[in-house]
C-alpha cells in the first residue's frame, strides 16, 4: 500500500512539473547595478523651447520646469507655489521640505525581511550629486542612482505639442541585492498649498471625487488604490476582497492649482501597473498632492507561522515603458470638466471612441438561470433553475417596449449552458436548452430586430470552471507570479467572506482571449443576434506569468481594446458593465456606470467625471434601479449625466434562489416590479428625450447645494439632493428632485 502511494506521489509530481513546464513560466534577466565611473549632474540648462514656452532644468535641485517666455513657471516637478517665497511667523524664509524636491519616490524590497522601504530622489540621490543628465529628443533623461541600495532609475522628461511627459522604461532599471518594487513619478507636480482657497485635487474614484486641501495639526490623510482593481491573479489577503472590483476605472488624475490654471495628468502607458495615490493635510510639507505610482513587481500573500500573512515579491520585473502626460489647462477650462474634455480626446485618439451614439432610456439585464443545490437521500447535487426563458424574455421586453419612445437595450445574462455559474468558457458557446436553446435565441433576435431593440448575449470569456469547448482547465489558464493558478471564489456579501458552497474557478490564459471572443461570434452568429455582452472582460484586470508582456497585468488595456474592436469588426455591437476606460471607449453601451465615488474620508465631494467623459459618445445606463437602496436617488444621478435607466429582471422567483451568490435575484421578479418600472419610465422619459444624444458641456455644484449640468444642446438640469426646496435662476427645484430647463446657461 505504501509503495502504491509513493508511486502515485511520484506521478503527481511529474505531472505537475510537466504542466508547469508546458505553461512556460516566463523569466526576465534583470539588469545589474553598476556604480558609474563618474556622475554627471547639471548646473542647469535649457532643454527645449518654442515660441511660447521654455522647458528647462534648474541647477542644484535638478528640478525640471516649464516656463512661459515671460518667466512664469507653469509646470514643475515640485509644487508651483513652492517657488514663491514664504515667511514664517518670525519673518524668516520657510525652507522647502526635501520630499517636495523629489522627482521620483522608489519603494524597494529588503532582501532579508521582504519588507518595503522608501527612498526619495532628492535626499538619496540629487543632494549628494548621484545623478546624471543627458539630452534626448525633445527633452532630457535623468538617471537617479540610489547608491545605498544599488538601484538606478532612468527618467525621461520631454516637452512636445505643449504637453509635458514623464516616463520610465523598466527594462533599463538596474538593481543588485535590493529589488525595486515601484516608482512614483513626479509625486508633487500636482501639488497645491494646504491653505489654498482655489485649488483642489481630482481623483478618479468611481464617478470621480474632489479633494479640497487642508492643514492638519497632526498627521495627514493618505490614499492608495490600484488602477483597474487588484490583480485578479493574486492570492487575496482577506476573506472578502473589497478591492476585487476596481474603484479607479479611468487612467487620469489632476489638480486645480489656482483660479485660472489646472493640470490634467493622463497615464498614457503602463496604466495596468499604476496606483492612484494622494496625500493631504501634512503640516510638515505644507502641500497636498495626487500622483501615479507604478508597481514593476508583483506580489502574493503567503502564510507563515501562526497563520501570519506576508507579501512575497516576484523575482522578475515587468518590462514596460510607463508614462504620464501633463496637460496644462487655463482659464475656463481649468477645472474637472476641462480635465474630462482632455481625457476624452485621449480616448478618442487611443481607444477608438467615436461620437456616434444612440441613447436608450430603458436598459434591461435579464437573467436566464442558475444552478441551485438540491438534496436527495442526504446527497447534494446541482440542478439548473430557469429564472427566465427566452420566450418569457420576449414577453417582458415587448410589454416594456410599448412604454418607450426609442430603442431598448436588453442584455441576456446567464443564458449559456451553465447559467450565471462559471463553468465551461463562455457558457460553452451555447444556449441552455431549458431556456429555449439556439432556436429560442433566433426567435428573440428576430423579434428584437423588428422592434428596435438592441439584444446582447452576455458571456464570461475569462472564467474557467471546468474543461470544455476547447479550453483545458489544467493547461489553458493563467499563472500567478509564484506559478500557481489562483482560484476565483464567489463571495457571500452578507457574511463578508468567500463561500465554499460554490466551486471556485480559474482565469483563462491571457493569450487565448482573442481566440475565445472570435469563437463566441462564430458559434452564436447564426442566431441573428447583433450584440454580445462582455462584462467580466471589461471590468477585470489580471496577470498571466506565462509571458513577459502579461506580467503584473501588463497590456490588458490594449488586448481588451483589440478584442472588442475585433467583435465590432465582425459586425456585432458590444455591451460592457462597470467598465474600465479602455473597454468603455470602444463599446456600444455601458451598463452600471459608476455614479458615486468610494466615499473615502478624505474626499470632499463627488463629481460625475466618468459621465462627463462618455456622455454623448457611448450610451450610459445606471446600476439597476430595482436593486438599489434608494430608487429615487438613482434616478436623480441618472438625470445629472443624462443616463438611461437600468433594471435587472427575472420571470420566475423562488426561495431556492436565496442561497445564491448573486444579488440579481433579490427584488427582480418582473411581475412584482413592472408597474414601478413603467412609472419610472413615464416620469423620467420626457425629460430624458431632451438630452438624448447630447454631450455635457458644463457641470458645477452651486453654493446652495444644487448640482448643475449644462448640455451642448442648450438644456440645463438642476439636481437637488437635499431635503429642502431650493431656488435658482428664478426656478424652484423641489427637495430630492430635478428640473430640466431650456436656454439656461
Amino acid at each position: 500500500m505504501k509503495k502504491v502511494k509513493f508511486i502515485t506521489l511520484i506521478i503527481t509530481v511529474l505531472v505537475s512539473s510537466l504542466i508547469l513546464s508546458s505553461c512556460g513560466i516566463a523569466k526576465v534577466d534583470n539588469a545589474v547595478y553598476k556604480t558609474p565611473k563618474e556622475f554627471s549632474p547639471s548646473d542647469g540648462l535649457t532643454i527645449t523651447e518654442n515660441e511660447e514656452y521654455i522647458f528647462e532644468l534648474a541647477g542644484g535641485d535638478a528640478t525640471v520646469m516649464l516656463k512661459s517666455k515671460s518667466g512664469k513657471i507653469l509646470w514643475a516637478t515640485s509644487p508651483l507655489e513652492s517657488f514663491e517665497e514664504k515667511l514664517d511667523e518670525y519673518g524668516d524664509p520657510v525652507k522647502l521640505h526635501s520630499k517636495l524636491k523629489s522627482s521620483i519616490i522608489i519603494e524597494y524590497v529588503e532582501p532579508t525581511t521582504s519588507k518595503i522601504s522608501i527612498a526619495y530622489s532628492y535626499k538619496n540621490c540629487v543632494e549628494s550629486g548621484n545623478y546624471s543628465v543627458k539630452k534626448i529628443d525633445n527633452g532630457i533623461e535623468i538617471t537617479y542612482y540610489f547608491e545605498e541600495v544599488k538601484i538606478s532609475v532612468p527618467v525621461q522628461y520631454t516637452f512636445k505639442d505643449n504637453v509635458v511627459r514623464v516616463s520610465v522604461d523598466s527594462a533599463r532599471i538596474t538593481e543588485d541585492e535590493f529589488s525595486l518594487y515601484s516608482v512614483a513619478l513626479v509625486p508633487y507636480a500636482c501639488g497645491i498649498d494646504n491653505l489654498s482657497e482655489n485649488g483642489y485635487l481630482f481623483i478618479p474614484s468611481g464617478s470621480g471625487a474632489i479633494v479640497e486641501p487642508c492643514q492638519l495639526a497632526e498627521g495627514f490623510y493618505s490614499y492608495s488604490r490600484e488602477l483597474y482593481g487588484n490583480d485578479a491573479a493574486r492570492y487575496r489577503e482577506r476573506e472578502l476582497d473589497t478591492e476585487k472590483f476596481p474603484e479607479n476605472r479611468l487612467a487620469v488624475y489632476g489638480a486645480k492649482t489656482s483660479a485660472d490654471s489646472a493640470f490634467c495628468a493622463i497615464i498614457e502607458n503602463g496604466a495596468e501597473h499604476a496606483f492612484i495615490e494622494a496625500e493631504v493635510g501634512a503640516a510638515n510639507t505644507g502641500y497636498s498632492s495626487v500622483w501615479a505610482k507604478f508597481a514593476f513587481r508583483a506580489y502574493q500573500w503567503s502564510k507563515i507561522k501562526n497563520e501570519q500573512q506576508v507579501k512575497l515579491y516576484s523575482n522578475d520585473m515587468s518590462q514596460d515603458t510607463v508614462s504620464v502626460a501633463f496637460h496644462l489647462l487655463r482659464g475656463e477650462n481649468a477645472n474637472y470638466v476641462g480635465m474630462a474634455d482632455t481625457y476624452r480626446e485621449f480616448l478618442k485618439e487611443n481607444h477608438s471612441m467615436k461620437s456616434s451614439v444612440k441613447d436608450s432610456l430603458l436598459n434591461l439585464k435579464i437573467v436566464g438561470g442558475v444552478n441551485i443545490t438540491e438534496t436527495f437521500l442526504g446527497f447534494k447535487y446541482d440542478k439548473f433553475f430557469a429564472t427566465t426563458t427566452l420566450a418569457e424574455a420576449e414577453d417582458m421586453i415587448s410589454e416594456l417596449k410599448a412604454q418607450v419612445n426609442g430603442t431598448v437595450n436588453a442584455d441576456l445574462i446567464g443564458f449559456g449552458k451553465s447559467g450565471i455559474d462559471v463553468k465551461t468558457i463562455a457558457g460553452g458557446y451555447s444556449v441552455n436548452s431549458k431556456l429555449g436553446g439556439k432556436s429560442g435565441l433566433k426567435d428573440l433576435a428576430s423579434f428584437a430586430k423588428e422592434n428596435d431593440c438592441n439584444l446582447f448575449f452576455n458571456a464570461d470569456v475569462i472564467g474557467v470552471g471546468k474543461s470544455g469547448s476547447g479550453i483545458s482547465k489544467s493547461s489553458d489558464t493563467a499563472l500567478s507570479q509564484d506559478k500557481r493558478k489562483i482560484k476565483q471564489y464567489y463571495y457571500n456579501i452578507y457574511l463578508r467572506k468567500k463561500t465554499s458552497d460554490f466551486s471556485p474557478y480559474l482565469l483563462v490564459s491571457r493569450g487565448l482571449i482573442p481566440e475565445i471572443t472570435e469563437k463566441l461570434t462564430d458559434k452564436l452568429g447564426d442566431t441573428g443576434i447583433k450584440g454580445f455582452g462582455l462584462d467580466t472582460l471589461s471590468s477585470v484586470c489580471y496577470s498571466d506569468y506565462s509571458k513577459v508582456k502579461y506580467f503584473n497585468k501588463g497590456n490588458m488595456a490594449s488586448d481588451v481594446s483589440k478584442a472588442i474592436a475585433s467583435v465590432k469588426k465582425s459586425g456585432y455591437a458590444v455591451a460592457v458593465n462597470e467598465a474600465n476606460d479602455y473597454a468603455a471607449a470602444g463599446s456600444d453601451v455601458i451598463y452600471d456606470v459608476p455614479l458615486t465615488s468610494s466615499k473615502n474620508n478624505m474626499f470632499s465631494y463627488d463629481v460625475p467625471f466618468y459621465g462627463i467623459v462618455f456622455k454623448g459618445y457611448v450610451p450610459l445606463s445606471t446600476t439597476s434601479v430595482n436593486l438599489s437602496a434608494d430608487n429615487n436617488k438613482m434616478i436623480l444621478r441618472a438625470a445629472e449625466i443624462g443616463a438611461g435607466l437600468s433594471y435587472t429582471l427575472i420571470n420566475n422567483g423562488s426561495t431556492k434562489l436565496f442561497d445564491s451568490f448573486s444579488s440579481a435575484f433579490y427584488g427582480s421578479v418582473y411581475d412584482d416590479i413592472k408597474d414601478d418600472i413603467k412609472a419610472d419610465i413615464k416620469a423620467y422619459g420626457e425629460d430624458f428625450q431632451m438630452i438624448s444624444n447630447a454631450k455635457i458641456s458644463g457641470h458645477s455644484i452651486l453654493e446652495n447645494g444644487l448640482h448643475k449640468t449644462v448640455f451642448d444642446n442648450g438644456v440645463t438640469v438642476y439636481i437637488n439632493y437635499t431635503a429642502s426646496d431650493l431656488e435658482q435662476d428664478g426656478n424652484i427645484i423641489k427637495a430630492e428632485s430635478y428640473l430640466f430647463c431650456k436656454g439656461v446657461k
